[in-house]
């Protein structure tokens, strides 16, 4: 009987940036700027799903529908 995958608990940063959408690029701007936290484990970077989550949770409300023209 095969196992469920279990959910990672960390990301390295190219997984972090898959599971947020955005490029590598991107998500190390993020780190350089502290926007996004990560830790070290040896040589890799290990950035948490809690810290993706808060990051997600603290992005303001996007605005559809409304036009600064009128």
């Amino acid at each position: 009987m095969k196992r469920p995958a279990a959910t990672p608990v960390g990301y390295k940063p190219e997984a972090a940036a898959e599971a947020l959408g955005i490029s590598r690029a991107n998500l190390y701007r993020l780190l350089n700027t502290g926007a996004i936290r990560a830790k070290k484990l040896g040589g890799s970077t290990i950035v948490e799903r809690s810290e993706l989550e808060r990051f997600v949770d603290e992005l303001p409300e996007a605005q559809f529908g409304r036009s600064q023209y009128g």
